[in-house]
């Protein structure tokens, strides 16, 4: 008789719990302007795109550049890398641009921050007019989550290039 009580109890919590939800509030720069993903027609802008917002990749890998950046990249469905990317040499060997290269949603933004692991970030958008990247990232400078706008150019500190899936 225990073992069924045990048995009730444990379906209905697990029914209490599946059922509910929680919503996760993403936040995007006030100035975010909405681009199709890799649209070349800067002119061209929808309210509603095919990019995702960071969502649960923020929350998933708060501490980690790379895992957040493969997260965004399939949640884009993007075509990921296929090799451990933890190190700063690796990052190096993944820039597949070249110099002067104008980065779209989707890039990832790889930096030297001189320590072995160096960082990389997603490309949200570039603002047609002034040419300003928007990159999402986690685990820069301490913090979980951030939003950062960058000049398009390499001479932009820490900068080496981008990685274009």
């Amino acid at each position: 008789m225990k073992k069924i009580l045990n048995l009730v109890l444990a379906c209905l919590l697990l029914s209490v719990f599946a059922c509910s939800e929680e919503t996760i509030e993403v936040k995007k720069p006030d100035q975010e302007i909405a681009t199709d993903a890799r649209n070349t027609n800067s002119d061209k802008k929808s309210s509603n795109d095919a990019r995702l917002p960071p969502g649960e990749c923020r929350y998933a890998y708060p501490d980690n550049c790379t895992l957040y950046v493969s997260c965004r990249l399939a949640a884009a469905g993007l075509r990921q890398w296929g090799f451990d990317a933890s190190t700063y040499q690796a990052k190096l060997s993944m820039i597949n641009t070249q110099s002067g290269y104008i980065p779209n949603y989707g890039d990832v933004a790889i930096f030297d921050t001189g320590s072995n692991w160096g960082h990389m970030a997603f490309v949200e958008w570039r603002d047609p007019n002034t040419g300003q990247v928007h990159i999402s990232e986690t685990n820069w400078n301490g913090q979980d989550f951030n939003w950062r706008t960058i000049g398009t150019g390499v001479s932009y500190p820490g900068l080496m290039g981008y990685y274009h899936p």
